[in-house]
C-alpha cells in the first residue's frame, strides 16, 4: 500500500506503541534555506492508510545544523496513571505529543542540536545526545533537565548508544570511539532486595530502626517492613489497608503512627507486633497534623475538628471553630509543639488561628494572600509565602512583618526554617535551592544548578552538616562553608551516628560510606598510583 503523507519530504518516521505509524514531513524547499519552517506529525494507519491525528511543529532550519528529526514513543505507569507519548527531535527542540490525540505535552529546549536521544520505558527519564558532546537527561513530561546528570563525551557528537552501564559515542570527521562507564563507588552495598517497589523510608528518632514500605498491587495493603539499622535485618512486619507511605511515621522509638484512609489510626508496635486502632479517628475530617511533642493528634476540614490525646489514644475534645462566618475549603495546617494552638490556611489564600483554651478564631494577615506557611519549632516565627511573590517572616507574638526574601513557589515547594530560626531555606519555582540568613539580611548559599524538588531537608547542627534530599539523590552541605561536601544517588536516609547512607531505588536498598577528604585522596592514590597528565591532557584540561 501506498501511503500519502501531509508534505512532500518525510523527515522522520517509526511505528508508535499502540502499532501505528508516525511520521514527520516537510517542504522539500525549506530543507535547502534557513529559516523557521512548520513541520507535519502524522499517527497513521499503515494498513489503511487513514490518518488518525495530526499536529505540528516548528523548526528552525540552519544549513549547518548538526541536528536530527527522530522519532520514538513509549507507553509506561506513573502516578498521573497510564501514559502513551510520541517524541520527535527537531533542532534544539524535543516535542513530547499526547500518543492518542496529538497534542503537545511538552517542549524541552536544549543549549544545542539535538543529534538523538534514548527514552526510558519504565518513567519519564529520556536522555539526549546534543552536537555539542553533551549528554542531558530530562524529565520528558515536564521537560524538567537535571542539569547534575549531564554527561560530556567529546565534540561534534555524530550519535551514541547507552547500555549495560556504558556510554559508546562517535564525533564526527574522527576514526575514535569514546567509551565512557560509571564508576561504582566501591563501598556501595545492596542490603534490602524486595519482590515489589519500595515507596517510603524513614528512620527512627534514635536511628536504631528504619523502616520502608512496599505494596504488592496498587490498591494492595501497605507493607511496613521495620530493619535493624545495625544489621539490615527485618525486626517486624505490619500489614496495612488504605495506608500510604507519607502517612506513615515514626511516634517514637517503638511506636508507628500510620493513618488509614478509611478506618482511622493504627499504632504499631515495634517489640510485640500489635496494631491497635484508636477509635473516633475514621469519620470525614480527613485532614490531620500532629502536634510538635507527638502527643495530640486534630483532625480538621477547617469548620470542625476533633483532638486526640496518643498517649491514652482517645478523644480529647471537639467542636467547631465558629459559627459566625464562612470559610473557603481548608487547604493546609500546622499545629502547635503543644497542640493548643492551630494555624490554617483556605484555598482563597487566607491564614486563620485558633486557640483551643481560649476558644477564638482569628483570621490573621488579611492584607496577603497566603499560599503556604511554615513556622519555628518553638512557633515564636512563621513564614508566610505571599500571592505577590515574597516570603515573609513574621513574629507571632506581635503580628508584625520582620523580613521579607523575593520567593515564588508551587505545591511542591520546600520553605522553611533551620532549627534555631536564623535561616530561611527556600526551594522556589526556579528550582535553585538557597539558603538566607535571616540575621546576616543576605543569602549563604545558592545551588549552582536547578536541583528537583526536595522531599526532605534535615539540618544536624552537631555536624554543621544540611542534608537536602529530592528522589534523585542526596545533597551534602557544610554549614561553615557552605560548600557541597558530596552526593549520594538515590540517597534517602542519612546515619549520623554511623556515617553512611541508605539509598533506594526500585526493588533495592543499598547502603554508602560517607567519606572524608582523606578517604578520596587515599582511593585516589590507591586507583592511580604516580600517574600524571601528559603534557596534552595539561593544554586539554587548561592546567598550565
Amino acid at each position: 500500500m501506498d501511503l500519502t503523507v501531509d508534505m512532500n519530504s518525510i523527515l522522520g518516521m517509526n511505528f508508535t506503541p499502540d502499532d501505528y505509524l508516525a511520521v514527520v514531513s516537510t517542504e522539500e524547499d525549506s530543507l535547502i534555506t534557513n529559516g523557521e519552517f512548520t513541520d507535519s506529525v502524522q499517527k497513521m494507519d499503515y494498513r489503511t492508510g487513514e490518518t488518525i491525528w495530526k499536529s505540528g511543529l516548528n523548526r528552525f532550519q540552519d544549513l549547518l545544523s548538526g541536528g536530527n528529526t527522530v522519532v520514538k514513543g513509549r507507553v509506561y505507569n506513573s502516578p498521573q496513571g497510564r501514559i502513551g507519548e510520541l517524541f520527535v527531535s527537531s533542532n534544539r527542540n524535543l516535542y513530547n505529543f499526547d500518543l492518542y490525540t496529538g497534542e503537545v505535552n511538552c517542549v524541552s529546549t536544549v543549549e544545542d542540536d539535538i543529534v538523538t536521544y534514548y527514552i526510558n520505558l519504565e518513567n519519564e527519564i529520556v536522555r539526549v545526545g546534543l552536537y555539542n558532546g553533551e549528554i542531558v537527561v530530562l524529565d520528558g513530561y515536564t521537560g524538567y533537565n537535571y542539569a547534575d546528570y549531564t554527561q560530556s563525551v567529546g565534540e561534534s557528537l555524530n550519535g551514541y548508544y547507552s547500555g549495560n552501564g556504558y556510554v559508546l559515542a562517535s564525533m564526527r570527521l574522527s576514526p575514535d570511539i569514546v567509551i565512557m562507564s560509571c564508576l561504582e563507588d566501591p563501598t556501595k552495598e545492596t542490603v534490602v532486595t524486595c519482590d515489589y517497589n519500595i515507596y517510603g523510608m524513614e528512620k527512627s528518632p534514635e536511628g536504631d530502626t528504619y523502616l520502608y514500605t512496599n505494596k504488592e498491587s496498587l490498591g494492595g495493603a501497605a507493607e511496613i517492613h521495620v530493619m535493624d539499622a545495625a544489621t539490615d535485618k527485618e525486626i517486624v512486619r505490619f500489614s496495612l489497608k488504605d495506608v500510604v507511605s507519607s502517612d506513615i511515621h515514626y511516634r517514637d522509638k517503638n511506636t508507628i503512627l500510620a493513618h488509614s484512609t478509611t478506618a482511622g489510626f493504627y499504632f504499631c508496635d515495634i517489640e510485640t507486633g500489635d496494631v491497635e486502632l484508636m477509635e473516633g479517628t475514621e469519620d470525614e475530617l480527613a485532614y490531620w497534623v500532629i502536634s510538635g511533642d507527638n502527643k495530640i493528634a486534630l483532625a480538621s476540614d477547617g469548620k470542625k475538628y476533633k483532638r486526640f490525646d496518643l498517649d491514652s489514644r482517645k478523644l480529647l475534645d471537639e467542636g467547631a471553630y465558629t459559627e459566625e462566618f464562612g470559610m473557603g475549603q481548608y487547604y493546609k495546617g500546622a499545629f502547635s509543639p503543644k497542640g493548643d494552638l492551630v494555624y490554617y490556611w483556605d484555598l482563597d489564600g487566607r491564614l486563620y488561628r485558633y486557640d483551643f483554651e481560649d476558644k477564638e478564631l482569628e483570621q490573621i494577615f488579611e492584607s496577603y494572600t497566603i499560599l503556604n506557611a511554615e513556622f519555628t519549632k518553638d512557633f515564636s516565627k512563621g513564614v508566610i509565602q505571599c500571592g505577590d511573590g515574597f516570603a515573609r517572616v513574621v513574629d507571632l507574638s506581635s503580628m508584625e512583618v520582620q523580613d521579607e526574601v523575593s520567593y515564588f513557589g508551587t505545591t511542591s515547594s520546600h520553605l522553611g526554617f533551620s532549627d534555631d530560626g536564623n535561616k530561611l531555606y527556600l526551594h522556589g519555582a526556579d528550582y535553585y535551592f538557597k539558603i538566607y540568613d535571616l540575621v546576616k539580611d543576605q543569602y549563604v548559599f545558592v545551588s549552582d544548578e536547578q536541583w528537583n524538588w526536595a522531599s526532605y531537608t534535615r539540618e544536624i547542627p552537631d555536624k554543621n552538616l544540611f542534608v537536602f534530599t529530592n528522589y534523585m539523590q542526596m545533597t551534602l552541605i557544610d554549614l561553615d562553608t557552605y560548600g557541597v561536601l558530596g552526593r549520594a544517588e538515590y540517597g534517602a536516609l542519612y546515619f549520623e551516628e554511623t556515617g553512611h547512607i541508605l539509598s533506594t531505588k526500585g526493588k533495592e536498598i543499598y547502603r554508602f560510606k560517607v567519606k572524608t577528604l582523606e578517604d578520596l585522596i587515599s582511593e585516589a592514590k590507591e586507583k592511580y598510583g604516580d600517574a600524571k597528565l601528559t603534557s596534552e591532557e595539561r593544554l586539554k584540561y587548561k592546567l598550565y
